[in-house]
């Protein structure tokens, strides 16, 4: 788990310029699938963005619950690949990552805030 207010004080995200010359190709990796590491791996020389889902909405809709995978960090930035802070998704609380389900009230509470 990462510290959500240590990447606060990092200040806001910037989205990184693609490479010159070179389209968008943006790779979606999630952490409770092993397939989306090993493709990951694979591909990783043809990307020019990776959008990780390491943050979830948790069911409350106030709160998010970080999940950085160290490993697949270290492997975008090895090769020059930026990757987003984060992709959100909301569940209900213990869920098991790979049968997550939709949180209706969480994902309304968030949507409908003024903040």
């Amino acid at each position: 788990m990462t510290n959500i207010a240590a990447e606060r004080a990092q200040g806001p995200a910037r989205a990184a310029p693609s490479r010159t010359g070179q389209a968008l190709v943006a790779g979606f990796y999630v952490n409770w699938d092993e397939t989306s590491k090993t493709s990951l791996r694979h591909n990783i020389d043809h990307l020019t963005h990776l959008i990780p889902e390491w943050l979830q909405l948790k069911p409350n809709g106030a709160e998010f619950e970080a999940d950085v995978d160290g490993e697949v960090k270290q492997l975008a930035a090895a090769h020059g690949v930026p990757s987003s802070r984060s992709s959100t998704t909301t569940t209900t609380a213990g869920t098991p990552k790979p049968s997550m389900s939709w949180c209706a009230t969480g994902a309304s509470r968030i949507s409908s805030s003024p903040a």
